[in-house]
């Protein structure tokens, strides 16, 4: 019932391959739980839902937390699935296990992506200012996630002429949190032993 394109939409087709890049290991589990702390109207939760999973899902905005509710209730009545969702109107660096319910298995997400159409000189601060959230929440998240679960985080890639800006600084980075890195933005938490 919901989609806003002035806030970037998520394809369902886009959403399921994101979700897809997770190991068939957390595939394969029954109790398995995921969070979309960015979750905009709902599409990865509702892509989650349909694989299995129970979700939750964050969001700063309360008008995407009440749009989402209704297009997760609207798709679980639609395919008489179980409501195994939950939403909170959070940012993505508050979120805790007294949030989520508990640990979740995989954070899957497509966070702030920047500034939409920046100018060229802005560029630079942007991705300085996104490395420094990216890195921020992916420290935080650590005491979300369980023991060997992983995150699946969709980054921005702007080239201008010869330049070019990303976050792959942030793969390295994420190694001093726990992270070990599956492949470019693909983080797993290893399992302590």
């Amino acid at each position: 019932p919901h989609r806003n394109p002035d806030k970037g939409m998520l394809p369902p087709k886009l959403a399921r391959m994101i979700i897809n890049f997770l190991s068939s290991e957390l595939v394969q589990k029954t109790d398995k739980k995921l969070l979309d702390p960015f979750c905009g109207t709902g599409t990865l939760l509702i892509e989650g839902l349909e694989l299995g999973w129970q979700v939750f899902g964050s969001d700063l905005s309360r008008e995407a937390i009440t749009q989402s509710g209704e297009n997760l209730r609207w798709f679980t009545q639609k395919f008489s699935l179980p409501e195994t969702y939950a939403l909170a109107c959070l940012d993505a660096v508050h979120i805790d296990t007294k949030s989520t319910g508990g640990k979740v298995t995989a954070i899957v997400t497509e966070p702030f992506l920047g500034k939409q159409q920046p100018k060229p000189d802005q560029l630079a601060g942007m991705f300085k200012g996104l490395e420094k959230q990216y890195l921020g929440i992916l420290k935080k998240w650590t005491t979300v996630l369980e023991n060997g679960g992983e995150v699946v985080l969709v980054t921005p890639l702007v080239e201008v002429g010869k330049r070019q800006y990303d976050l792959s600084k942030i793969i390295d980075k994420s190694r001093e949190f726990g992270y070990s890195t599956v492949s470019y933005t693909h983080l797993t938490l290893p399992t302590k032993r």
